[in-house]
């Protein structure tokens, strides 16, 4: 049995190892799964995140298992070599994250996902004292190769990529208006933007007649997931809407505005995700021509007592 050791996150070479880890570990069907190539090159840019993971390591410096939580959102991801022959270090990785969260006294209980593919994992975490979660996380595609719809924006509004790092306050406060949430951070967002997948001309906002951001849409394209996948598939989202202009079709002008930028760059299918418990957008998506792709569970740490 190979000798694995823990670890905390520690520099940009364990951000490699990380990435090295899910192209060499993960089939080209899941190469797009949570946390995905793009998800850790932008989640590890967050030092709160960075000092969340925790690495499991070969003696030869390679990696067999990490875990990290999202501090902000409460979540838990976390993966283990698929051929190892010691399948304690998933049970270790999950045990890990329960007592990090501890430690972090979360307001909330501690969540993670499961695919639907990996029975064993749904085992640990019902072992571990997760419970599966009512809601559940959709991904939903849309074919771009078709003829697109031109875009419908309200009279007095525009739309136009975000303003770079000018406007870095105002995108996190309508962020955090559009979700009902504290959860981002101008931290977050300013890792968002210095992301390998990140284009400024794609990060859309959509702009009030006083000038002032109404709703956002964040495209993106991960050229590398393209290229171990065989795909053309490029991202709208995250989306959200400023609570006193939703219902003027904002989100619908955006998506539609991110068809064409995408397809514009080779793009053959954009996808995004949401909850299962927000029916107002899930509405709108599948208004938009997207269908639901796959669905991923949603589990929650059971309080003690």
């Amino acid at each position: 049995m190979t000798t694995v050791d823990s670890r905390p996150y520690s520099s940009q070479n364990d951000l490699g190892a990380l990435l090295a880890f899910l192209r060499t570990n993960r089939p080209p069907e899941r190469i797009r799964d949570f946390p995905s190539i793009a998800d850790l090159q932008e989640m590890l840019a967050d030092p709160a995140i960075q000092a969340s993971t925790r690495l499991w390591m070969k003696p030869d410096g390679s990696l067999a298992a990490f875990a990290v939580v999202d501090p902000s959102c409460g979540n838990l991801a976390f993966e283990s070599e698929s051929d190892t022959d010691q399948p304690w270090l998933e049970d270790a990785a999950i045990e890990w994250g329960c007592s990090q969260a501890a430690a972090l006294n979360l307001p909330d209980p501690l969540e993670t996902g499961y695919s639907g593919t990996d029975a064993g994992r749904r085992e640990r975490l019902i072992r571990a004292g997760f419970y599966q979660l009512p809601e559940s996380t959709l991904v939903y595609e849309r074919s771009l190769v078709e003829a697109l719809p031109d875009p419908c924006i309200p009279e007095g509004y525009s739309i136009r990529p975000l303003q770079g790092e000018e406007e870095l306050d105002e995108i996190v406060h309508l962020h955090r208006l559009a979700c009902g949430s504290e959860q981002m951070t101008p931290v977050y967002r300013r890792a968002m933007m210095q992301a390998p997948a990140y284009i400024p001309e794609l990060d859309l906002v959509a702009v009030d007649p006083q000038g002032h951001l109404a709703a956002y849409c964040t495209c993106w394209i991960s050229d590398e997931e393209n290229r171990l996948t065989g795909s053309r598939v490029g991202y709208t989202d995250p989306i959200g809407t400023r609570p006193d202009c939703r219902r003027l079709g904002l989100a619908q002008a955006l998506l539609y505005t991110g068809f064409r930028l995408l397809k514009s760059r080779g793009m053959q299918t954009a996808s995004l995700s949401t909850s299962s418990t927000n029916h107002q957008a899930m509405a709108a998506f599948e208004n938009a021509g997207y269908k639901l792709g796959s669905t991923r569970s949603r589990f929650a740490l059971q309080k003690p007592g």
